[in-house]
């Protein structure tokens, strides 16, 4: 049974991953923010700070809106310990190149982004 839980919950991590994943490929800040805890720290380029769920999607809406997103790569992903996890990515955008960081916590038994850095 113990198992069983445990393959549930690395599944629902990958497909967490994935729907990020895709989502920044094709710019969708909604989709993202939707994973957002209630407060998220939120670092693009050279701002950041603590925001809203709705602050942190309309502060991604315009990086989108400004920056035209052509790859995004997967570069590590790692298991949940400690009630959280990470995902960094490489993204291009504007022919410039982005190191995404995505943390996640797990809060309630849901995984939330509790910290978003696009560098």
């Amino acid at each position: 049974m113990l198992m069983i839980i445990s393959l549930k919950s690395a599944y629902a991590q990958l497909d967490l991953s994935t729907e990020i994943l895709e989502s920044l490929r094709s710019g969708q800040a909604k989709n993202i923010s939707k994973h957002f805890n209630t407060n998220v720290s939120l670092s693009l380029k050279n701002d950041a700070g603590f925001y809203s769920k709705f602050q942190g999607e309309m502060i991604l809406s315009d990086f989108f809106r400004s920056n035209r997103i052509s790859e995004v790569k997967l570069i590590q992903r790692t298991n949940k310990s400690n009630n959280s996890y990470y995902m960094v990515c490489q993204l291009k955008a504007n022919h410039k190149g982005y190191r995404v960081f995505v943390k996640f916590n797990i809060l309630d038994g849901e995984s939330k982004i509790t910290e978003l850095r696009i560098e």
